[in-house]
């Protein structure tokens, strides 16, 4: 538990003092800022970050669904992981389990797919397509694509245009 220090009184009362007026948004957010300034800087800082690291770990969310809706998105393993709620470690072991492959195997699995069908029904350039299925650094998209297709996204075009015209 936090204690009530001889800054924090102080921080109550001037707050207090400020809700007797009409109070703008911007100036609470600011006040916010300085009460957790307050704490993380006091000889309580220990106690404050368990707290805020019970806050964000307490709950699990949905795996499956937190995947399917961020897949595409620029982030890292660590990133997801976070987001669910776990710690990498738990992150990929629950993963593992409920996927029955690696979260990185996973994510270019899905982003590719998503990739490829962006491809034959859009007039997107793939540097657009590569950011939109999460892939930041175009030529590392066209590298995975290769990979996994066996042709670069430009050679994957062609070959189904030449297929259609058949």
């Amino acid at each position: 538990m936090l204690k009530y220090t001889d800054k924090i009184r102080a921080f109550t009362e001037n707050i207090l003092n400020l809700y007797t007026e009409t109070v703008q948004k911007e100036l609470t957010k600011i006040k916010l800022l300085e009460l957790l300034y307050l704490i993380y800087n006091s000889e309580q800082q220990q106690i404050f970050l368990q707290i805020l690291n019970s806050l964000n770990y307490k709950k699990k969310r949905n795996l499956e669904e937190l995947m399917l809706e961020n897949f595409d998105k620029s982030l890292s393993i660590e990133d997801y992981a976070c987001l669910t709620g776990r710690s990498n470690s738990t992150f990929k072991r629950d993963f593992q389990r409920q996927f029955n492959t690696s979260p990185k195997k996973w994510l270019i699995k899905k982003r590719l797919e998503k990739a490829e069908n962006l491809l034959l029904s859009s007039n997107q350039p793939i540097q657009q397509i590569a950011l939109e299925v999460g892939y930041e650094n175009v030529s590392h998209f066209v590298s995975v694509f290769g990979k996994y297709y066996g042709l670069t996204p430009k050679q994957f075009l062609i070959q189904n245009r030449l297929t259609k015209n058949i």
